[in-house]
């Protein structure tokens, strides 16, 4: 019974730890001038409003570009000095 404890708290402790991170953030959302409606900018800033790069995300920014219709054709990802960033294999996401 005490290793089932044991396995327990070393698999619950690391979900727990990458949840502070998020929980620490705040997403500040910078909306598009030609429609405010729109979210041109998501960026994660901490708590005194400096743009930061979660470790879980690799990124701080990603940017929006909108085609007809209001349909997201393209999501780019940047980091904290507005470069882009590779996620994965390529840069940025074509939809």
């Amino acid at each position: 019974m005490k290793k089932w404890l044991i396995l327990l708290l070393f698999l619950f402790v690391p979900i727990c730890a990458s949840a502070e991170l998020s929980s620490n953030l705040n997403i500040r959302n910078t909306m598009l001038k030609s429609n405010p409606k729109l979210v041109e900018y998501a960026t994660y800033v901490d708590n005194e409003g400096n743009i930061v790069v979660p470790t879980d995300k690799g990124y701080a920014t990603v940017k929006y570009t909108y085609g007809a219709f209001r349909v997201t054709v393209k999501e780019e990802y940047l980091d904290e000095n507005g470069e882009l960033v590779t996620c994965g294999k390529r840069t940025g996401r074509e939809i």
